[in-house]
């Protein structure tokens, strides 16, 4: 499967990490620019891209930013119809999310 990670804080290389070792393709964004260095030195499975470069390579995508940012973020970026986005953002539900994302298809909040 090819994953595609927006934001690469804490949550995000979390999971990018319980995900690398099966074999799967992962793009992160360069936000959090060390942590997605870090996790491309870890395995050979993960490489840093751009944010529009992110999108461009995944089917699903996990946005995983700072909820005032997000908006801003996400508008810039241009998805396709074929893609679903996980969010691990507090505070902005899958209604709010939609119109960002559009016209991929908001699937699910994660939340730990």
């Amino acid at each position: 499967m090819r994953l595609g990670f927006i934001g690469t804080g804490t949550i995000a290389s979390a999971v990018v990490q319980g995900l690398a070792d099966q074999d799967h393709a992962i793009t992160v964004s360069e936000r959090g620019a060390a942590q997605s260095r870090a996790l491309a030195a870890r395995f050979d499975t993960v490489r840093v891209a751009a944010n529009q470069a992110v999108i461009d390579s995944s089917d699903t995508v996990f946005v995983a930013l700072l909820p005032d940012a997000a908006p801003d973020i996400l508008r810039a970026l241009v998805f396709r119809a074929d893609q679903v986005v996980i969010s691990f953002m507090a505070g902005i539900g899958l209604a709010q999310l939609a119109p960002l994302i559009a016209p991929a298809r908001a699937a699910a909040i994660m939340l730990p």
